[in-house]
């Protein structure tokens, strides 16, 4: 049974459309009750992490304190040949606004950066970039998704609103984050592909459209239909390279899936209810079931005035 089951990247809201079966599904994790940072509920290897910044026991004023409370880098052991196996649990960051991820990863730990850059899921934007083949900063997940939709999936009816085998979605994401190479080809599967587009872009620490964007973007209903243009395109300016770069990517791709919405029933409205709650969403769960209905119109907007948004 478990083969056949389906798993529904829901494209709203749930099932149910009560507001408080909403807020359910979008209610935040309960910060974790970390231990104390005292030696006994560090791991065992804590006293090996030295090289990269962290000891047993720091004081609360030190740079990698919250490194070493939080437990996100250790050192596991030796492989075979006697080389240190370092350990990073990306399911131990903290939100970024408890812990500068920039400066984990880059400033201090360049190298770690090299061999965590294949962590697909879960994982900034900026950062992928060192990991994509060519200079345009698309990470290469949504190059493979939207290369092989591209190609397969234009005329696909229902195209993003379609479940996948879970088992294989769980299969893709686990090849992503090895680092493995992932050929949508072989697997020849359209919903496949869509639902790992759609997943990755919910599961980024930050949204595509970033935070910052957050306020104008759920108050646009309020500039003038002559002065939209031109807003959105200064407010895109302001993304940060990468994204700015991703969006791009994602949106002529939209477009080109709508121009086939007579065959695939995928209109630009019907693209911003799936996408919209993918691109942006707030850090207050509250605050975001509010602004579904900003940021799906929004996004509408953007397709619809792609070609006078975009500056290439």
């Amino acid at each position: 049974m478990s083969s056949d089951l389906l798993v529904d990247f829901h494209d709203d809201l749930g099932g149910d459309d009560s507001p408080s079966a909403a807020l359910d599904q979008l209610k935040l994790v309960q910060e974790k009750q970390w231990p104390p940072d005292d030696p006994v509920s560090l791991s065992k290897s804590a006293s090996d992490i030295k090289s990269l910044g962290g000891t047993s026991h720091l004081p609360w004023d030190d740079p990698f304190y919250d490194i070493a409370r939080h437990q996100i880098v250790e050192v596991a052991g030796d492989d075979n040949f006697g080389r240190k196996v370092i350990v990073f649990n990306a399911c131990r960051m903290p939100p970024q606004h408890q812990l500068d991820h920039h400066k984990l990863l880059i400033e201090n730990h360049p190298s770690l950066l090299e061999m965590l850059s294949k962590v697909f899921f879960n994982y900034n934007v900026i950062l992928l970039r060192h990991r994509t083949a060519d200079s345009e900063g698309i990470p290469p997940v949504m190059r493979d998704t939207i290369g092989f939709l591209q190609e397969n999936g234009l005329k696909t009816e229902g195209i993003f609103r379609r479940s996948a085998n879970v088992s294989l979605v769980k299969e893709i994401k686990q090849k992503y984050n090895s680092g493995e190479e992932v050929s949508f080809y072989q697997l020849d599967d359209v919903h496949l592909a869509a639902v790992i587009l759609k997943m990755f872009l919910r599961e980024l620490p930050e949204p595509l459209l970033t935070y910052q964007l957050y306020n104008d973007i759920v108050n646009f209903h309020n500039v003038d239909t002559e002065s939209r243009a031109e807003r959105i395109r200064n407010m895109l300016m302001s993304l940060p390279e990468e994204n700015y770069a991703s969006l791009y990517f994602l949106i002529q791709f939209l477009a080109q899936v709508s121009a086939e919405s007579e065959v695939n029933k995928m209109t630009n409205a019907n693209l911003a209810v799936v996408f919209g709650p993918n691109l942006l969403w707030g850090q207050d769960a509250s605050m975001t079931l509010s602004a579904i209905g900003p940021i799906n119109n929004f996004t509408r907007i953007l397709l619809d005035l792609h070609q006078e948004v975009f500056i290439q």
